[in-house]
């Protein structure tokens, strides 16, 4: 796979996001609305299927620790969603603040382009 120059070449006024997406699709665009949903559901379905599986083969094998095995899980799980809603939680207050931050370094240019309208004003 090799870099293509003409790549690059968008002659529309939004060009800088137009190369971004395409550098982050590979220059494929998927406008499917359910693209990511359908590539996370084929990893989980593979996932769950894996699971099963593998404690098919392993109650067959050893039995008493795969019911030692599914007795703890509840324990797993139960942390295993703690530790994520902690998680989604921490992420959502580091958005918060990372939008307050645009917001002000929106603000700098603004009141500064003001002000130097405001000294360049003949009276």
């Amino acid at each position: 796979m090799g870099f293509n120059p003409r790549h690059c070449d968008v002659p529309s006024s939004n060009a800088v996001n137009n190369i971004l997406i395409r550098l982050e699709t590979g220059g494929r665009l998927n406008r499917h609305p359910f693209f990511f949903l359908q590539s996370q559901a084929g990893n989980l379905i593979h996932s769950f299927a894996q699971f099963i599986a593998g404690f098919i083969i392993a109650f067959t094998t050893l039995w008493k620790l795969t019911l030692l095995t599914l007795g703890v899980m509840p324990i797993i799980v139960f942390n295993g969603g703690i530790c994520a809603y902690i998680m989604v939680s921490l992420s959502n207050k580091s958005k918060q603040e990372y939008l307050r931050a645009g917001d002000i370094a929106h603000e700098v240019p603004v009141k500064l382009e003001a002000k130097t309208l405001f000294i360049r004003y003949v009276y």
